[in-house]
């Protein structure tokens, strides 16, 4: 509408409507960006897993948003075709088409690849091609006098206008369209495959595991299962799962309708002799539970966080990387989980009220190869 507009009041319209859908469509994108208090970090915040509907939808949001791009496709069509006296008015105005259509295709692809529900996928995916669609409900709407007269004019004219005389530029137009439209739709079907591929190889699933089972004395049988837990190459019921790297040989953090932490020399049953369990959930990403109860009920009284060590600066610059296990291998003298403690002391001597267990009240701390031994981050002492 902006070319054939002949006065200021005449150019309002077409320039609010433009400049409400960029502003839409980038608060929308700087939203969707926004990790917020997510554990998991992954590219444009893509989620572990989906399953199967939720993959479909994917394809089809991909072919219906391709087929709706029209303002994009005329934009590329029409951007560099001069319209007799109007080319500079033609040439932002089809400017301005296809920003705002490149913008609806960024942006409908950012919903389709973070959807991990089916029907939060269809929700957004309808809000946004709303919004790319103002500008054909503002035209319609001016084209019945729902506003002045100025805009009821100025839509007539557009009605009427012609760009193409020529039958033989027309059929041009077509199969270049249908080249880009064809075009887009590989594009975004190859990404969706990739990121496909990805979620079912666990590329975006978290690789290492800490979980640290609370102080209290009820827990005391079940401390053994904090530790560092490694990913496994297969899944379990769709989901990753995790087997302990130290401490207890067995424990295992698995999905079974929850997410649970269970013993199992074999790893046979990970759903079998369960000790600690999350609320029933669907999420294909193990950090965003946080927290799990203890099966006989109660507090959430163990803790769950993703590894995410990369730099030496994440040891506190007092130790190095794990490249498989993603937590931190710590220099000599130093503890912890981000290697924060210095230490430990070479020796410990109980209270007069320790009856010990047969031996004497001190405690050396346990060494190999000149170096302490440590279990779950902790140094481990021997009675003397």
């Amino acid at each position: 509408m902006l070319f054939l507009a002949k006065n200021s009041s005449e150019h309002a319209l077409p320039i609010i409507v433009f400049v409400l859908q960029i502003l839409i469509l980038v608060l929308i994108s700087i939203d969707l960006m926004q990790t917020y208090d997510r554990e998991l970090i992954t590219p444009m915040n893509i989620p572990v897993g989906v399953n199967w509907s939720v993959t479909v939808s994917q394809y089809i949001a991909c072919i219906v948003s391709v087929l709706s791009a029209e303002d994009l496709v005329t934009g590329v069509l029409h951007v560099g075709i001069r319209s007799g006296p109007q080319n500079i008015k033609w040439g932002v105005s089809n400017l301005m088409r296809l920003v705002e259509g490149v913008l609806v295709i960024i942006v409908s692809i950012i919903f389709i690849v973070q959807s991990s529900t089916a029907i939060d996928l269809w929700l957004n995916f309808a809000a946004v091609q709303f919004v790319g669609q103002l500008d054909n409900l503002a035209f319609a709407l001016a084209k019945m006098n729902f506003f002045r007269n100025a805009e009821w004019e100025l839509a007539k004219r557009v009605s009427d206008y012609r760009v193409f005389d020529d039958n033989s530029m027309h059929l041009v137009i077509r199969m270049t369209a249908r080249i880009i439209w064809c075009f887009m739709l590989f594009v975004m079907i190859a990404v969706l495959s990739i990121i496909f591929y990805k979620q079912h190889n666990l590329h975006f699933a978290c690789k290492s595991i800490t979980i640290t089972v609370g102080e209290s004395l009820a827990l005391s049988d079940a401390r053994h299962l904090s530790g560092t837990y490694i990913l496994e190459k297969t899944r379990i019921n769709g989901r990753p799962w995790y087997v302990q790297k130290q401490g207890t040989d067995g424990a295992v953090l698995a999905y079974c309708g929850r997410w649970t932490v269970s013993f199992d020399d074999d790893y046979n049953d990970p759903c079998y002799s369960i000790s600690f369990q999350s609320e029933r959930t669907r999420t294909y990403d193990v950090t965003e539970i946080r927290t799990l109860a203890h099966f006989s009920g109660g507090e959430r009284n163990a803790e769950i966080k993703c590894n995410h060590c990369i730099r030496r600066s994440d040891c506190s610059l007092n130790g190095g990387c794990n490249a498989i296990t993603k937590s931190c291998d710590c220099d000599e003298n130093h503890f912890g989980q981000q290697c924060e403690l210095e230490g430990p002391c070479t020796e410990m001597v109980m209270q007069n009220a320790f009856h010990g267990f047969g031996g004497g009240k001190s405690f050396d701390l346990a060494s190999f190869d000149r170096r302490p031994v440590m279990v779950n981050d902790r140094p481990v002492y021997f009675q003397k």
